[in-house]
């Protein structure tokens, strides 16, 4: 199941989260669970998940790309008041079993700049990230009447190893939005 977390980190900074779940020799399920979060800020920032991150099924051995401009990518929303500027930013946690003992091994999991990207036109044209810390500084387009709207896609690369135990792997990718 993918889950997508909304939630509050400060009183001017948003964060959301995407739980995705990939399966080794197997089948993929989907499902998003959308949890509203409050600002108490003199200009809100909103962070919504809207789809999580699907490697869909690999092999032993196998790895899986996902580029941002993919049907399979994250996307996030962010909105805000227009003419700001913000930094976002982007974490992901390791790929492992959520039933399965703690000693068996995490898949390996690769965001990078060049799979993440964010559009201020609604998708007409994308820029990819440029800091290899998976920060960016973004300025909300000016203009027309009320929240302006960022969209942020996340595409990575996961690898399974030989001795890598079948079943389902779960993970998070969190996207932080703070006002600059």
């Amino acid at each position: 199941m993918i889950q997508a977390v909304a939630r509050t980190r400060s009183s001017r900074r948003m964060a959301a989260r995407i739980l995705h779940v990939m399966t080794i020799g197997g089948m993929l399920t989907a499902g998003i669970l959308c949890l509203p979060a409050s600002l108490h800020a003199q200009s809100p920032l909103q962070v919504r998940a809207v789809t999580g991150l699907c490697f869909g099924s690999i092999l032993r051995t196998g790895a899986s790309l996902v580029q941002y401009y993919s049907s399979n990518a994250a996307m996030f929303e962010v909105t805000g008041e227009p003419g700001a500027d913000i930094l976002l930013k982007i974490e992901a946690s390791e790929l492992t079993q959520p039933n399965g003992p703690a000693e068996r091994r995490p898949l390996d999991l690769t965001i990078v700049p060049e799979l993440c990207a964010y559009s201020t036109d609604n998708g007409m044209s994308w820029t990819p990230f440029n800091s290899r810390l998976l920060w960016q500084q973004v300025h909300f387009p000016s203009g027309g009447r009320g929240p302006s709207t960022i969209i942020v896609r996340v595409g990575g690369r996961v690898s399974a190893h030989a001795d890598q135990h079948r079943g389902n792997y779960a993970g998070s990718i969190t996207l932080t939005a703070v006002h600059k």
